[in-house]
């Protein structure tokens, strides 16, 4: 929303959004300015300045017991094998992200509603049916993505 204004990408809403904010966050006292971001590093140097957003608070990728804990939460929303091991699940996605890993479970789900209707067999979602659909997929955070965020965090201190 504030994007740099040396990017490249800058257009005149931008512009007037990053002024707007600018003149807010130094003329308005008694108004809170929360910001979020997936990518920091293209967000308007001139807005990240101590006095404008005062604290940066990092949201990293869910480490296992992170990972562990969505992996439960979503146990309860579908039909499940009860030999479903959560623990070899959650290590299975490391630098997986929240959403990463419901997509997974979601098409998981999907797959065996489909096989169900197909073979006309209701049947609950076992450990292969997740391993199947985890075995073809990715994080949406790169490796490259990362080393961004670090860098970010080591320029500004955060």
């Amino acid at each position: 929303m504030l994007p740099n204004s040396d990017s490249g990408h800058s257009s005149n809403v931008s512009n007037s959004i990053t002024n707007v904010f600018l003149r807010l966050s130094t003329q308005t006292p008694n108004v809170l300015l929360v910001g979020a971001t997936n990518r920091p590093w293209a967000v308007d140097p001139r807005t990240i300045r101590f006095e404008r957003f005062e604290t940066m608070i990092e949201v990293p990728l869910p480490d296992t017991l992170g990972r562990l804990a969505i992996l439960q939460s979503l146990a309860k929303k579908y039909y499940l094998d009860t030999h479903i091991d959560w623990q070899k699940l959650a290590d299975a996605t490391e630098g997986f992200s929240p959403a990463d890993i419901i997509s997974i479970i979601n098409a998981a789900a999907q797959n065996v509603f489909m096989d169900s209707v197909i073979n006309d067999d209701e049947r609950t979602i076992t450990q292969a049916d997740i391993q199947h659909v985890l075995d073809r997929s990715h994080p949406s955070v790169s490796k490259a993505q990362l080393q961004q965020y670090i860098d970010f965090k080591r320029q500004h201190n955060a």
